[in-house]
């Protein structure tokens, strides 16, 4: 009996800590500043800085992807602490903001923040293309 009631404290409080943290941290969000010069377009792609809040698991999924997305993408990054980290996403093919939207999607982002309003990562092509 006594090890049912050990087992059901025990699912209790991991189901308490899943939902708990689903909560607090739910998905990495890139977090864009009003500055033309975070965003750069080369005559070879695109050079964007931004940061970024994730748990540590979902920091290195992303880094993990954009590793093995592509030679051409360079995945530079700062631990701010907290969950911060200050990032560098170098693309060095194509310059369009579009495909630099495809890379970061297939890095696994799909939230931006953008003067302090939260967005779906589509809105980044507008956000890049109001700085050309």
């Amino acid at each position: 009996m006594k090890i049912m009631n050990t087992k059901r404290i025990f699912l209790t409080i991991a189901l308490f800590l899943t939902v708990f943290t689903n909560i607090v941290l739910a998905n990495p969000l890139i977090i864009l500043e009003d500055n033309a010069n975070n965003y750069k377009q080369t005559e070879t792609g695109y050079i964007l800085n931004f940061n970024l809040k994730a748990n540590q698991q979902e920091f290195e999924t992303i880094k993990n992807k954009a590793l093995d997305l592509s030679d051409r993408i360079v995945f530079e990054t700062t631990d701010l602490g907290n969950n911060n980290y200050g990032c560098t996403f170098t693309i060095n093919h194509q310059n369009q903001p579009e495909y630099a939207y495809k890379m970061l999607l297939s890095c696994g982002f799909s939230e931006i923040e953008y003067k302090g309003k939260t967005y779906s990562l589509d809105k980044i092509i507008e956000i890049l293309h109001s700085y050309l």
